[in-house]
């Protein structure tokens, strides 16, 4: 990812360029617009067939609020889907910053798991 020239890419924030997160396998991309994340995608493909590294076509969608630029994303041949959420790091992402599909989840854990035990006081 250092070697891709994403300086001023991405969304501002107090005058830095935001372009991405990283964690393990995941990326998040973060673009003015779907014509730049279309480049950002396609720049972070070929860099990684470089190395042996291929993105997964059936895991990778785009997000977008309501300001965005552009209404698509191709990414080596064909559209990328559109979606209104994603889990990052185990937490539900989306634009309207709704927590409901975050408590249905958490829910639905301790639904099967119980819930905790408080442990024994002397």
């Amino acid at each position: 990812m250092k070697s891709l020239d994403w300086e001023e890419k991405g969304i501002s924030i107090d005058g830095k360029f935001l372009s991405n997160l990283r964690f393990a396998n995941d990326i998040v991309i973060f673009s003015r617009s779907t014509s730049e994340a279309e480049v950002m995608i396609n720049e972070l493909n070929e860099a990684g067939k470089k190395i042996g590294l291929r993105i997964n076509r059936k895991k990778t969608q785009f997000m977008k609020n309501l300001w965005c630029e552009g209404e698509k994303i191709e990414f080596d041949g064909s559209l990328i889907a559109e979606t209104t959420s994603y889990v990052y790091l185990g937490r539900p992402m989306n634009m309207e910053n709704n927590v409901n599909e975050e408590l249905d989840r958490r829910a639905a854990w301790v639904a099967h798991s119980g819930l905790p035990k408080k442990p024994p006081t002397n």
